[in-house]
């Protein structure tokens, strides 16, 4: 009996999988031949289908919007992309067309959303949700964006320095957020806090730092577990401790309005891929309204940050062989309709 590898992955895996495809024998990416734009562009090359990132957005809008009719949940969902997943300004435009908010971890981050107003992309009204470290650029835009009017902006603190650092730099309103820190995994080489303020620490900062200060309006509380949104035991015990450091702080604070829980959702990055994502989404609203009810306080508005789900299965690469004569194209934009043929 004489077996070759392809029968090895039609015993073990399903193939083709979807936005995969085999044409004539050619392998096509969500019908757009490979062979083609090999032939056409020479290699190596790295593309992007972007309507495949319209199709993630929609989907993670339609579970989570579900989960919320199902459990009578009263808060709105926000998705949030990364831009620091991908900043290609195609990239970033289509996720926009989409409906989506914005996340930032830079003062170059920024420097996009300026640009992207400039174009109309963006408009006052688009939530912007800044992380990450704040140096003095990074606070000093993110106060720009604050005195220009963008209502919906958002600086989550980091630790809790960054505080008297912002309070310095305006005298005007601002919308501002608090990082809970959660503890990595017990395997990781550092079993400790990332980033964030620690949960001990956090409500006596609220009340002591930020309750007096007028100007400062906490809107969001944000945690993000570093395996990603997985159901394990880890990760229902780090989001239980977002959502108990979200009561404490909502009954000292009733103008905290969301709930950022980061970012996580897995993709397909091997044949073997299995994730049930419509589940996670209900477990995820149903534990929220559940303790919010038991609670007796209102459900929050509920954000996720998702950058390599939104882009991380729209691309594709080719660095095998260089073609004499064609042209370097490294990268290729691709926004062909599902429905037109491809170039075969």
């Amino acid at each position: 009996m004489k077996n070759n590898f392809s029968d090895l992955i039609d015993q073990t895996y399903y193939f083709p999988q979807e936005g995969f495809d085999l044409r004539n024998g050619y392998l096509h990416f969500h019908g757009v031949s490979i062979k083609h734009l090999i032939e056409e562009h020479g290699t190596p090359f790295k593309l992007i289908y972007l309507p495949k990132i319209g199709d993630q957005i929609k989907r993670a809008n339609n579970w989570f919007k579900k989960a919320m009719k199902k459990n009578s949940y009263k808060g709105n969902y926000q998705y949030c992309y990364c831009t620091k997943c991908c900043h290609f300004q195609h990239v970033i435009s289509e996720a926009l067309s989409h409906g989506t908010h914005l996340e930032t971890s830079s003062s170059f981050d920024i420097d996009l959303i300026l640009k992207l107003y400039e174009e109309g992309k963006v408009s006052k009204s688009t939530i912007l949700v800044h992380n990450g470290y704040k140096t003095e650029d990074y606070l000093q835009k993110i106060i720009q964006l604050n005195k220009m009017g963008f209502k919906n902006s958002i600086a989550v603190l980091d630790n809790m320095r960054e505080l008297d650092r912002l309070n310095k730099m305006t005298r005007k309103s601002i919308k501002i957020g608090l990082r809970m820190a959660t503890d990595l995994q017990p395997q990781s080489d550092y079993y400790t806090s990332r980033l964030g303020i620690r949960p001990s620490e956090l409500l006596k900062f609220y009340k002591k730092e930020i309750a007096p200060k007028k100007k400062l309006k906490l809107k969001m509380l944000h945690f993000f577990v570093d395996s990603g949104i997985k159901d394990t035991l880890y990760y229902w015990e780090e989001f239980q401790k977002g959502l108990n450091m979200f009561v404490e702080l909502k009954k000292a604070c009733p103008e905290l309005k969301a709930l950022n829980i980061g970012g996580g959702f897995p993709i397909r990055n091997n044949l073997g891929f299995e994730y049930d994502y419509a589940y996670m989404a209900d477990e995820i609203v149903r534990n929220i309204k559940e303790i919010c009810t038991n609670e007796g306080i209102e459900e929050p508005d509920l954000f996720t940050e998702f950058g390599k789900y939104t882009v991380g299965e729209s691309g594709a690469s080719k660095s095998s062989t260089w073609r004499a004569g064609a042209s370097s194209s490294p990268f290729l934009p691709l926004h062909l309709p599902p429905s037109q043929p491809s170039p075969s």
